[in-house]
């Protein structure tokens, strides 16, 4: 069980093994969110501008599900 997360080019920096074509596969675990996802890939949470959960806007503290296609982006200049 899985969850898809593609990042935005400017937060690709903050995880060194992201693969840019099929982005990178977390863990599902019941209850886990976004901001959980953030933190296991060592992104600064203020750095992330703006979620989407299969393509719809969200918020960092949606709870993911098996199958999930998260992406998280960093707005250019917010940084």
């Amino acid at each position: 069980m899985s969850v898809r997360v593609e990042l935005s080019l400017l937060l690709r920096k903050y995880v060194p093994d992201y693969d840019s074509n099929s982005g990178i596969i977390v863990d599902y675990e019941e209850g886990k969110t976004i901001e959980k996802i953030i933190a296991e890939l060592s992104i600064p949470k203020e750095k992330v501008i703006m979620v989407l959960v299969n393509r719809k806007p969200s918020h960092v503290s949606q709870r993911v599900q098996d199958g999930d296609h998260v992406r998280l982006a960093m707005v250019f200049g917010a940084g």
